[in-house]
């Protein structure tokens, strides 16, 4: 959120303890996993989800909107989709099995 200057605000879950399981948690995002956007009455989870309703939202604002046309949001999927998936789950695997993991908000 940083990127697109939005005023927010971070509230920590942790999934070795168990807040990711709450019935509080799990009211707002049933498959328990994290992040999860609430942004007003509407919840997103999953990252590229949350990156592409930011950045389509409130994107215009910052020149940081995706693109309009086909060819152009394809090549912006697939680089969400890549960061996703290559660098987010890969990454995130390997900072929790080595427990280097550091839980704080930006």
């Amino acid at each position: 959120m940083f990127e697109l200057a939005l005023d927010y605000e971070c509230r920590p879950i942790g999934s070795r303890n168990g807040e990711n399981v709450t019935p509080e948690y799990t009211r707002l995002n049933p498959t328990q996993k994290i992040p999860t956007l609430q942004d007003g009455d509407l919840v997103i989870a999953e990252s590229a989800a949350i990156v592409n309703y930011l950045t389509t939202r409130y994107g215009g604002l910052r020149n940081m909107q995706p693109p309009a046309d086909p060819a152009g949001r394809s090549r912006y999927d697939m680089w969400c989709f890549f960061c996703m998936m290559e660098l987010d789950a890969d990454t995130m695997y390997i900072l929790r099995r080595h427990g280097i993991y550091l839980r704080r908000c930006p």
